[in-house]
């Protein structure tokens, strides 16, 4: 009885031990496909910024408004702030009724928490501005919180402000 009962002892010790190293080795999985989803989520917010950079170039409200959330707000430098769609838009049509934008957005960080994230970007360029028919070069920085809306990141809240 005795060597029956130290058997079963060694038998749930060395299940117990399997299960503890079977256990590392998924934390070690889990972990991998933690960066591959943050891989993931990385490239598409940087999608949706290179988006962006083209939507505010080509002057196209319309192509702006996609890659907001539809409770998104928008905060320009020296402008009021807009707050949803309706307001979006009409602070967009107002952007591209007075500049012409050509710039380049260069991402300095992003960071992911579950379905928020930000990314902090600098950018610079030229802005005409269309009724004085002047140049002004442009040198800002900006903070971007992204959502994870449908499998896709969306700009929930944006800021910028001008360095010079």
């Amino acid at each position: 009885m005795k060597k029956l009962i130290r058997s079963f002892f060694v038998a749930l010790a060395l299940n117990i031990s399997a299960l503890g190293v079977a256990t590392a080795g998924d934390d070690s999985s889990n972990s991998e496909t933690a960066q591959a989803c943050q891989s993931r989520a990385r490239t598409k917010i940087e999608a949706v910024l290179a988006d962006y950079q083209k939507a505010l170039n080509a002057s196209d409200t319309d192509a702006v408004m996609v890659l907001y959330a539809d409770d998104g707000v928008f905060m320009p430098s020296n402008k009021p702030t807009a707050s949803g769609r309706q307001q979006l838009r009409e602070a967009y049509d107002d952007v591209f009724k007075h500049l012409e934008l050509k710039v380049s957005f260069h991402i300095e960080e992003i960071q992911i928490r579950h379905d928020i994230a930000f990314a902090r970007t600098v950018s610079d360029g030229d802005i005409k501005l269309l009724q004085e028919d002047v140049n002004i070069v442009n040198n800002s920085r900006e903070l971007f919180v992204m959502k994870r809306i449908g499998g896709g990141w969306k700009i929930y809240r944006y800021m910028f402000n001008e360095t010079q």
